[in-house]
């Protein structure tokens, strides 16, 4: 052999030899990272203000960290871990968002075409007859829909006649009946003829002048995923978001779960809340994990660098 290829095997070595031990100290700061991290929330968990709960976080590439604190039910004592699911709320609506450049991207609707364009039923805000209420608007709350006090008193349903003895049960939720679809509960609360619509559900700002937040004007924007795509919002979901992400503890419905993982409803620390069910699903129903949600955030993060997942078979 050669001194130079002496030389050359010996740099490669060394080198070797630098990078595990620099991989060494990743793997250690990472692990002080971690524990550091866990130990604060941990003392976040003490204070004992909420009953239980999970934290992930992600990068572009991976989970960096994900780990489930205090209980799912207190009760028991079941813990709560990162497979864990619950509703996540108002975080529903990001679902929204995301099916819209879904259904854009596929050319069945485009952010600046007029709503009726795809509503079986009219809506046009009283105020401003003349004035059309874009899609865009809808999905930046600033269509001049607004949350009435008929929304809130509709869109509560318990799920059971028989609660939990000292269940709470908040005054806006409506004893069990049947759920009605999302186009039928728009109708009532929008249409110039609705049921429900006594004329609070529009604001008295213009389309396109102010922000105001709305759940009503959220739903709205999934009844017209549904009318350009001829799919329920639900399937539409499964189909382009949940599956190919493999979210699999992820859906709309206590059906669509492993209920075994489902986290006890809690309307204060010691008190548990009324299984319920919400109309505007899209809005606030989404049932998932932190293990799903840093799937999803994962790859939003990708998809704004341009390294989404391809679905260009789907």
């Amino acid at each position: 052999m050669t001194k130079p290829t002496i030389y050359i095997l010996l740099l490669i070595l060394i080198a070797a030899c630098g990078q595990k031990k620099e991989q060494k100290n990743n793997v250690r700061d990472n692990l002080a990272t971690t524990d550091s991290l866990t130990a604060q929330i941990e003392e976040i968990n003490d204070q004992e203000k909420i009953v239980g709960f999970s934290v992930v976080m992600v990068d572009t590439t991976r989970t960096l960290y994900n780990k489930g604190f205090g209980f799912s039910d207190k009760a028991s004592k079941k813990e709560y871990s990162k497979n864990t699911i619950q509703y996540v709320a108002s975080i529903s609506k990001t679902l929204i968002g995301i099916s819209l450049f879904k259904a854009q991207e596929l050319g069945k609707l485009n952010l600046d075409e007029p709503i009726n364009k795809y509503l079986p039923f009219e809506v046009v805000n009283p105020n401003f007859p003349e004035s059309q209420i874009s899609i865009r608007q809808l999905a930046i709350h600033t269509s001049s829909i607004i949350d009435s006090d008929k929304f809130w008193e509709n869109d509560y349903l318990l799920l059971n006649k028989d609660h939990t003895k000292g269940a709470a049960i908040p005054k806006y939720f409506n004893e069990s009946m049947d759920k009605i679809p999302i186009s039928e509960f728009m109708e009532k609360l929008l249409s110039k003829d609705g049921k429900l619509n006594n004329g609070e559900s529009y604001s008295t700002n213009e389309p396109n002048q102010k922000f105001d937040y709305s759940n009503i004007g959220s739903t709205l924007c999934a009844l017209i995923i549904e009318n350009a795509m001829g799919i329920p919002y639900q399937i539409f979901t499964k189909k382009y978001i949940l599956e190919p992400l493999k979210m699999d503890s992820s859906g709309w419905t206590i059906e669509d779960v492993n209920s075994q993982n489902r986290s006890t409803l809690y309307a204060t620390n010691e008190l548990v809340m009324a299984d319920y069910t919400t109309v505007d699903f899209p809005s606030s129903g989404l049932i998932t994990s932190s293990t799903d949600l840093g799937k999803f955030l994962t790859e939003i993060i990708k998809g704004y660098s341009g390294k989404g997942f391809d679905q260009s078979k789907l």
